[in-house]
Parts: C-alpha cells; sequence; structure tokens
C-alpha cells in the first residue's frame, strides 16, 4: 500500500508588479510632504479615503488569488485526514491491547518486587512505596538490578534506624521521624543539633531570667538595708546608770565600740 501523489507544477503567481510599483512611486509622490491645515482639512480626509481605497483594492485581489491557490491544497488535505482516520481506527484497537499486555506484566514484575522487598525488611518504619520508583516496572528494567537496589535501599535504612537508635539521646524520637520522613541520616542528626541548640538556647534565657529575678531580689534587700541604716543615723540619746564590775565595764565597753555606739559621761 503505497501514497502516490500525482505530479502538479508550482510556479510563481505573475502580475505587473514593476509596472504598478513604479505607477503608484510617481503618483503618490504627491502626497508625501504635504501639509494639511483648518482650512483643508476636508481635502485630507478625502485623500485618506481615496488612499484606504486603493488598500483595498490590492489587498481584494491578493486574498482571492490565495483563495484560488489554497483550494486544491484544502481539498488534497481534507481527503488525507480521511485516510489518516481509516488507520487510525484499527490502531487504536491494538494499542488497547498491547496496553492491557504491558499493563498485565507491569503488575506480576510489581507484585514480584513488593513480594522481594517484604521478605528482606525487617524494619517497621519502612514501606515498598518509600523506595518505589516507577522506572522499576520498564521493560529495560532488569529485575535483578532492581532487587540489588531494593537491597541497598532496605540495608542503608535498617543501618540508619540502628544508628539513631543506639544513640543515648532524648533526641531520639524527632530524629526518627526525620530520617523515616527523608531517608536521610544527614537530616536527622541535623535536627538532633537544631532541637540541642533550642535546649541551649532555653536553659540559657532560664537562667538569666533566675539571675534577674535573684538581682532584683538583692537590690530589694540592699534598699531595705539602706533604710535601716539611715534609720539608724537617726541618734536617739538615752541617759542611764548601770552597776558593774570593773571586768563588766570592759565588757560593755567593747559592745558599744563594737557596735560604733556614741557614749560619753553625763554630766
Amino acid at each position: 500500500m503505497e501514497l502516490k501523489i500525482e505530479e502538479y507544477e508550482l510556479k510563481p503567481i505573475g502580475f505587473n508588479f514593476e509596472e504598478l510599483k513604479k505607477e503608484l512611486e510617481i503618483q503618490l509622490e504627491k502626497y508625501q510632504n504635504l501639509v494639511f491645515t483648518d482650512e483643508n482639512m476636508a481635502d485630507a480626509k478625502k485623500t485618506r479615503t481615496d488612499l484606504n481605497n486603493l488598500i483595498n483594492t490590492i489587498e481584494s485581489e491578493r486574498k482571492r488569488i490565495k483563495k484560488e491557490w489554497n483550494e486544491p491544497y484544502v481539498e488534497f488535505e481534507n481527503k488525507i485526514k480521511e485516510l489518516v482516520k481509516l488507520v487510525e481506527q484499527p490502531k487504536l484497537a491494538i494499542e488497547t491491547q498491547i496496553n492491557a499486555f504491558e499493563d498485565k506484566k507491569k503488575q506480576v514484575k510489581l507484585n514480584e518486587l513488593k513480594d522481594y522487598f517484604n521478605s528482606i525488611n525487617e524494619c517497621n518504619y519502612l514501606t515498598f512505596d518509600m523506595i518505589f520508583d516507577e522506572k522499576w516496572l520498564n521493560a529495560s528494567a532488569n529485575i535483578k538490578n532492581v532487587k540489588d537496589i531494593i537491597s541497598s535501599e532496605v540495608g542503608k535504612f535498617s543501618a540508619g534506624v540502628a544508628n539513631i537508635e543506639g544513640q543515648d539521646d532524648k533526641y531520639k524520637v524527632q530524629m526518627l521521624d526525620i530520617y523515616i520522613k527523608t531517608r536521610d541520616l544527614g537530616q536527622a542528626l541535623l535536627e538532633k543539633e537544631r532541637l540541642q541548640k533550642l535546649e541551649f538556647e532555653a536553659t540559657k534565657n532560664r537562667i538569666n531570667e533566675e539571675l534577674k529575678r535573684e538581682q532584683a531580689l538583692q537590690n530589694e534587700n540592699d534598699n531595705h538595708a539602706s533604710k535601716e541604716t539611715t534609720q539608724d543615723i537617726e541618734l536617739e540619746v538615752l541617759d542611764f546608770r548601770v552597776y558593774v564590775t570593773k571586768k563588766q565595764k570592759e565588757l560593755l565597753k567593747d559592745f558599744l565600740v563594737k557596735n560604733q555606739i556614741k557614749y560619753g559621761r553625763v554630766e
């Protein structure tokens, strides 16, 4: 079956281009430097109308020739489309069957890969969908190579989980959560650093607040002591007589001196 195109001729459409061009250049030269005023504005509008009519005449011929030129091609194109449509119908039916066959093969391959994954995976955190790649189902993807990839992914993930769970760290839960989402041990360790920094800042802020409260309490005590000292400076005079032994007299004198109590003889 072969599409045979009969010979046809494509040639330039001839017309008196040079003659018309030269004639138009001569006739239009008078319009090049025209200056219109209020008095001759009507002439300007008439001139514009004449030029528009000339353009319309030329464009009308162009459109007429284009239509005539395209008619045989449009007829040819419609016939070709009709032929293509005839071919498309059985092609679509065959493609449907091929796609169904390919989908069945992919499903068989997918089931085999899932069974293999389940047979080697002992980590509850890892699922088949987390590592699945649609390209594994392509006909060009060797199933042995794909199984090797699955084994590598399962081993790497299990090692990461063991690394995290083996750490004596209170952030293991958060680290494990990030690792499950990203399957990237580096990201999990970065999460640990982030939480440690947050805890450090919180501890530092708490200590600073405690120091501020202690300082405020100390300032309050100092102010209170200062008030008491001020009150002590306001001296009161007490005149009284004591009966003491010589030893008691020395002790009394030492007490007064030690506590900075002013004393003197009563006249």
